[in-house]
């Protein structure tokens, strides 16, 4: 009798470890080629789920890169800290300096301010209106 082979599935993963493969993917791919040059199927490919577990997630690769951004951007994650004992110039050399730090270490923070000022699309003015609005930094304009 011949034996019949069976199809093993792979382990069924959280939403959680989804997204964190997703998110992995995004950056290994920004960091290769850019923003410019990602597509959603190749995300879904280098991430290693099926194209349909990334489409009923994102409908289009601004969703994911909004969301992406949202989370790795310095001055959204509120990095920023008031200490009330320092002046407010005082505080702004801190800003910078913390902000500097940043940047020098972290190539996605780079890509992303690379990206907003070669790209002047709605996904890129939208982050940066979000960071300036949830920042306070709209008021003293």
């Amino acid at each position: 009798m011949e034996q019949i082979e069976k199809k093993t599935r792979a382990p069924r993963r959280t939403k959680a470890e989804i997204h964190t493969l997703i998110f992995a993917a995004v950056e290994r791919l920004i960091v290769a080629k850019g923003f410019n040059n990602i597509s959603l199927p190749e995300v879904a490919s280098e991430a290693g789920v099926e194209p349909p577990v990334l489409y009923k997630r994102y409908k289009h690769i601004d969703e994911l890169y909004s969301e992406y951004v949202l989370t790795k951007d310095f001055l959204l994650n509120k990095h920023i800290h008031i200490d009330q004992s320092l002046s407010i110039a005082e505080n702004a050399v801190k800003l910078y300096h913390d902000l500097i730090d940043e940047l020098y270490e972290n190539e996605i923070m780079q890509r992303i301010l690379v990206w907003e000022l070669s790209d002047t699309c709605p996904i890129t003015r939208h982050i940066a209106q979000k960071r300036e609005y949830d920042n306070g930094f709209i008021g003293y304009l």
